[in-house]
């Protein structure tokens, strides 16, 4: 079951989940505001997904809201507290732009280690396509867990279908499996 706040069409025709490191880089700024752009260009329907964590998550919802792109955040805790408080601003943009917030965590429930691994889960799965913008050398395991062999492999064919057009900067690494 999941808790949700807000109206994004969660069947979009394309759900692409843009996700990364904590400490996102200028480059990834920058890779995520031309994608994001180059995007809605080639699939006007589609809803961007990202967990509303520092870094390449609210770099994504808030390159959305500036390109008027519906966006979710799948939170690691309930519905009732917002996890960092510092993206307060940028979850209650997102409702109220046709965005939503989302979890599988009852209200009271507080954002523990083990509920990032635990919401990767749920931003891959229903995504079309997973987007991973930058990672750390020696990323947490929460990092590691949203892209791990099971996910590129469900994902990797809908990026090529979805992005033909896109091509990567030469400093960006695509895993082929």
């Amino acid at each position: 079951m999941l808790y949700a706040r807000g109206e994004a069409c969660l069947n979009a025709r394309r759900v692409v989940s843009v996700v990364g490191t904590r400490r996102c880089t200028r480059y990834g700024q920058d890779l995520i505001h031309s994608f994001v752009h180059r995007l809605k260009e080639l699939c006007p329907e589609m809803l961007v997904v990202s967990g509303l964590a520092y870094g390449v998550d609210i770099w994504a919802h808030r390159e959305c809201l500036a390109n008027e792109t519906p966006t979710v955040g799948v939170l690691a805790h309930g519905l009732d507290d917002l996890y960092p408080r510092a993206h307060r601003e940028t979850a209650n943009r997102m409702v109220a732009e046709g965005g939503a917030l989302l979890t599988e965590f009852m209200t009271h429930t507080t954002a523990d280690k083990i509920n990032f691994v635990r919401r990767n889960r749920i931003v891959a799965g229903m995504s079309d396509a997973v987007v991973l913008v930058e990672s750390a050398d020696r990323s947490p395991p929460a990092s590691q867990d949203i892209v791990s062999p099971v996910a590129l492999r469900a994902t990797t064919p809908a990026m090529f279908l979805l992005f033909p057009a896109l091509s990567a900067p030469p400093t960006v690494r695509v895993a082929t499996i």
